[in-house]
């Protein structure tokens, strides 16, 4: 009895380990932020990286008609171009990104004294914890961030009021294979068959789509390649 109980606390305490990691090393509350000043400085320097995809917004406005007054979440929102095309159509818009030092760029892109913007310093998993729900939530290239891709996709689902829309595009474990090491080889091996996620690898190919169709929601676009998703959802 004592050998099970240890078994499956074990498997408990590794399948919360990046939880852990979090909360005793990178978190953002004790001054820790992914973002160090060198980084800074080439986000503010580079140009295109506050340039944004029009085809790909103007996708995304076939489906959120009447954008207006809507309510949008911006997740893992870093310099702020995407949380700026939605507030100029004059949607409420909340941004939110684990960074501090980001915080700061965003800020001076977007405009502090924007009246329709609320900057929210929080780690994307910290998604439940703030109040009320979204017309919009819009994930590009961080999900690979989350904890657990099934309590995360959860925590988004949460967040969406009825008929919302979810945006997400995000690599899958394919992504730049050949490239990785051994032991980035290990954590998407872990993370695709035993749902132990160490690290970022990035999800499965099919996983995320598959979580929220699972859930009810419907597709209303999709773009898959050999290593990137692109969905376009409604709940």
């Amino acid at each position: 009895m004592v050998k099970l109980f240890i078994f499956f606390y074990t498997i408990f305490t590794v399948k919360m380990i990046n939880s852990i990691l979090y909360k005793l090393f990178r978190n953002h509350r004790r001054g820790w932020d992914p973002i160090g000043e060198e980084q800074l400085k080439t986000y503010s320097s580079n140009v295109h990286l506050q340039n944004i995809d029009s085809a790909q917004l103007d996708n995304i406005l076939k489906y959120f008609v009447n954008p207006k007054n809507k309510k949008v979440l911006d997740l893992g929102a870093g310099t702020g171009r995407h949380t700026k095309f939605f507030s100029e159509i004059g949607c409420q818009v909340d941004w939110l990104d684990v960074s501090v030092n980001m915080l700061g760029l965003a800020k001076e892109y977007v405009g502090d004294e924007k009246k329709n913007i609320t900057f929210h310093t929080k780690h994307i998993e910290e998604v439940d914890e703030l109040t009320g729900h979204y017309d919009l939530i819009f994930i590009r290239l961080c999900w690979y961030y989350c904890f657990n891709d099934y309590s995360f996709a959860n925590k988004v689902m949460s967040k969406l009021d009825n008929g919302g829309i979810l945006y997400l595009l995000t690599n899958n474990s394919k992504y730049k294979y050949q490239e990785v090491k051994i032991h980035q080889k290990i954590q998407i091996f872990l993370n695709q068959y035993f749902n132990i996620k160490i690290g970022h690898p990035h999800p499965p190919e099919g996983r995320v789509r598959k979580l929220f169709t699972k859930k009810g929601m419907k597709i209303l676009y999709q773009k898959l390649d050999n290593d990137t998703e692109e969905l376009i959802l409604k709940f």
